[in-house]
């Protein structure tokens, strides 16, 4: 027993001890409505806090950079909708034979559906052809219910996505409506954290926010 406790200390180095995390709420419990509202393109190549094409960035948190990210044609707003995103799934792999397994990657999905269509143009079928068509040049976040912003980081704001499905779907049956329905993926080691936007969605609008 001594000989196993001393080996258990000696894998958890001094320079390996992390502190525990603090959970900064008051007493009260309070709790965040879920739901995926809308998908949110990038063009692979924008960043916050970036010079893009000769147009200066500013912070993401600023709405106003988003509005101009959405009049050059680098942010993308999708057709209202709802959303879900099941828990991530861990690739794991057997490192040692004296440890358990070792996460080695992991995956999260988006499952989306939007029955929003344009009647006028027919711009709908479009507008899914062309996220369906250039994957590899766009990143996708989303914003949820709750009006947070998910996506990677401040700067590059959205994960590289590979579809597992995108696509129209009629039912046998004019009882129900036409819908269009996007299964994203990525790769992505963590808990897909919110950012607070303030007036976020004004910046697809075009409203001053104030």
């Amino acid at each position: 027993m001594k000989t196993t406790a001393l080996f258990l200390l000696v894998l958890c180095a001094s320079d390996c001890v992390v502190d525990v995390p603090e959970f900064g709420a008051d007493c009260d419990v309070t709790t965040r409505p879920s739901g995926i509202q809308y998908l949110v393109f990038f063009s692979c190549d924008f960043q916050f806090d970036a010079t893009v094409d000769g147009e200066v960035y500013g912070p993401i948190t600023d709405y106003t950079q988003w509005a101009l990210g959405v009049t050059n044609k680098k942010i993308s707003l999708s057709p209202e909708g709802y959303g879900a995103k099941p828990l991530s799934a861990f690739q794991t792999e057997r490192v040692t034979a004296c440890l358990p397994e070792s996460i080695i990657g992991e995956t999260h999905t988006v499952n989306f559906i939007s029955k929003a269509m344009d009647e006028v143009a027919l711009t709908d079928c479009t507008y899914w052809n062309t996220v369906r068509t250039n994957i590899n040049r766009y990143r996708v976040g989303y914003i949820g219910c709750d009006g947070y912003f998910y996506g990677k980081s401040t700067t590059e704001p959205g994960f590289r996505f590979t579809p597992t499905a995108i696509g129209n779907v009629k039912e046998d049956n004019n009882d129900t409506v036409d819908r269009y329905e996007a299964n994203l993926s990525w790769k992505y080691s963590g808990i897909v954290c919110p950012q607070s936007i303030p007036n976020l969605l004004d910046a697809f609008t075009g409203d001053s926010g104030s």
